[in-house]
């Protein structure tokens, strides 16, 4: 599936909005439930099923002992199943910071159908306050980069370099509204410079293939 919309520079924040919202909708049909293998869930303690999701996720990534690979899955096999014996987390559910950092985490290291199908859910949060707009803007990148789309706020590298950036001449006014710093003082942090990133990888619509 390709899909190609325009976008009007003067207020593509709100209209990439719609974009995203009607392309993970799209890749909602694709129900991936059948294949996790659901776990037994103790309800009463959702908060403590989200930390040990963070606690491992950030085990793996920051000491590095272990498959990546083979900890996401086992975090988002236990993230499906708790939302499907108890629903999906909401405020009264998460009580820690931890625990709403392993909401975000094990969505953003999902495929993306996961993340479509637990797109309204997450952006509930984001409404309500609970869950911050900037992990709203690295969760939608994170889907568009999945599906080899432009992304939209800049938060993806791939294979050392800048992922490729819709409009980048606004890419500052949507950051800010996401709540995230300057683009250039970003790619920084990763030797990057933002200038020569956007010569290679810059792309004039959304939908304009990543490839």
């Amino acid at each position: 599936m390709m899909l190609f919309f325009s976008c009007n520079k003067e207020n593509d924040n709100q209209e990439y909005t719609t974009q995203i919202d009607e392309l993970m909708n799209s890749y909602k049909r694709e129900n991936p439930l059948p294949n996790i293998e659901l776990l037994g869930i103790n309800c009463d303690d959702v908060n403590g099923i989200l930390t040990e999701i963070f606690n491992a996720d950030q085990e793996i990534r920051n000491n590095g002992n272990g498959s990546f690979v083979e900890i996401d899955r086992q975090n988002l096999q236990k993230f499906v199943s708790m939302v499907e014996s108890c629903g999906f987390p909401s405020k009264k559910d998460i009580l820690t910071e931890n625990a709403k950092e392993g909401i975000f985490l094990v969505l953003q290291h999902a495929p993306a159908t996961y993340k479509a199908h637990y797109y309204k859910n997450f952006k509930n949060l984001v409404d309500l306050g609970v869950v911050e707009k900037a992990r709203l803007a690295y969760y939608q990148d994170k889907f568009l980069l999945w599906i080899k789309y432009p992304q939209i706020y800049g938060t993806q590298i791939q294979n050392g370099h800048l992922y490729p950036v819709v409009n980048p001449d606004k890419i500052n006014e949507r950051r800010n509204k996401m709540g995230l710093g300057r683009i250039e003082e970003y790619v920084k942090r990763y030797s990057l410079n933002f200038d020569q990133e956007v010569r290679l990888f810059a792309k004039d619509t959304l939908f304009d293939s990543a490839k």
